[in-house]
């Protein structure tokens, strides 16, 4: 489980990946910057709202 300074850390780099996602570099290749899998990057990023829900795609 992740510390409190953990969490923080994690969620500013998930919102640094906006600016990624928002040049069209896509969404797998920015959860492998990012070190993470694609599914624990989508997940974590819709929670942020960074990306949209499934049902309103």
């Amino acid at each position: 489980m992740l510390s409190h300074v953990g969490r923080v850390a994690l969620s500013m780099r998930l919102r640094a990946s906006r600016i990624w996602l928002s040049v069209g570099e896509p969404a797998a290749e920015v959860a492998r910057n990012l070190g993470m899998s694609g599914a624990t990057f989508y997940r974590r990023a819709r929670a942020l709202g960074l990306l949209p829900e499934l049902g309103s795609l």
